[in-house]
């Protein structure tokens, strides 16, 4: 059973309950996800095949990106950064992807860690604050921001015309990595970022070093060697802005890194399957986060999830007041997307109208779905496979 916490936390900040209590359609949902990303897509048929089964919790994440220019406009020089890449060497530059996807999983697995881990920051006095504070930043910079960061060194030399190996990138420490990319690219801001304009080793120094003193309202922090240390003071305002900066940082270079994957995404798969990187261990709340937001998206609620065994179900209540039967028998297509998400012997939607009534109880098997995913049946041969069953009395 999953944890209802995860479940809460998930509809908690995404919008997709507000959309539809205020009358959008999934059709409009979907207009709106291809509108956000319409102007970074070379391929716009990949992005309309892939906007609301692959992109809808990137686009949530991305629109509140968005709204800040500061951070459009380093994703977007980012992005240019992978396209420049791609133009240079398309072949080495695929490659070059590839080769950082499991270090890069890694990296996102430990974005949920943290998370899990992390206090209540605001209920915290500011001793104990402080020191939550600059452990997240200090593990967001080593555990997560380095291994994009090396990414992005790859692909900068890449765009240059200077072919190189990941053996060689694995060599820099993140001091080296910054140095590299504050020098190399035009958007070295995203590595050293105002208004204190202190490159994020030194601010991972800080926290690993334990350079922190709090003095009344104050906290005093400083990095550096004797003689040429430098002192930095902080408000508890201060020191959550640059927290949400940090983090903000790793958004920037995953919503490039995502756009561009989805929009080369065959080019990406063909990469990965010679690297032997395709079958990647990705973490249960990733996985899951991927799996809500397509459900949402096409106005369903996620009311409960399980996978025991060689069953997963996910209970659904529907968010419209639409046809019922015309709504549930739309519910049975995230059959297949479930099995893709827990590869299960047996999966099952259960259909909760609007009415909050329990309506509809739709399953079907691996078999069915094996022969979708190796192209041996079309996507509509699960019409046809599905076993219904009515729960309305």
């Amino acid at each position: 059973m999953l944890k209802k916490s995860f479940i809460d936390d998930f509809y908690e900040n995404s919008p997709f309950e507000i959309l539809y209590e205020n009358g959008v359609s999934p059709s409009e949902l979907k207009a709106s996800i291809i509108k956000t990303y319409q102007p970074y897509f070379s391929n716009q048929d990949r992005l309309s095949e892939y906007s609301t089964d692959w992109l809808v919790s990137g686009w949530v994440n991305f629109t509140k990106l968005k709204k800040n220019e500061w951070f459009l406009t380093n994703f977007e020089k980012c992005l240019s950064l992978f396209n420049d890449a791609k133009s240079n060497n398309k072949i080495e530059c695929f490659n070059a992807v590839a080769l950082w996807v499991p270090e890069i999983n890694k990296a996102v697995t430990k974005f949920w860690s943290f998370k899990n881990l992390s206090s209540d920051l605001e209920g915290l006095e500011i001793l104990d604050f402080s020191e939550e504070s600059f452990k997240i930043i200090g593990q967001f910079l080593e555990g997560i921001i380095k291994s994009y960061l090396r990414l992005v060194v790859h692909l900068g030399r890449l765009s240059r015309g200077k072919s190189t190996k990941k053996a060689d990138i694995l060599k820099l420490d993140l001091g080296g990595l910054v140095d590299e990319l504050i020098s190399t690219t035009d958007f070295p801001e995203l590595f050293s970022p105002p208004p204190w304009n202190v490159r994020l080793n030194q601010w991972r120094n800080i926290a690993y070093h334990h350079n922190v003193e709090v003095k009344g309202d104050i906290i005093s922090c400083w990095y550096g060697k004797e003689p040429n240390i430098i002192y930095l003071s902080l408000t508890r305002v201060q020191l959550t802005s640059l927290l949400n900066i940090v983090v903000n940082i790793y958004n920037t270079i995953k919503n490039a890194e995502i756009v561009f994957i989805f929009d080369n995404l065959l080019e990406y798969q063909e990469a990965c399957e010679k690297a032997g990187t395709n079958e990647l261990s990705i973490r249960t709340e990733v996985s899951q986060l991927e799996l809500f937001s397509g459900i949402s998206s096409q106005g369903f609620r996620v009311v409960d999830y399980s996978l025991n065994g060689d069953n997963s179900k996910i209970t659904l209540r529907d968010m419209m007041d639409d046809d019922v039967m015309k709504r549930a028998i739309h519910s049975s297509q995230f059959l297949y997307h479930l099995w893709l998400h827990t590869k299960s012997k047996n999966v099952m939607i259960e259909y909760i109208n609007y009415g909050d009534s329990p309506y509809l109880l739709s399953s079907t098997t691996q078999t069915v779905c094996e022969k979708i995913c190796e192209g041996k049946e079309d996507i509509s041969y699960m019409a046809s496979q599905v076993k219904f069953e009515l729960l309305e009395k």
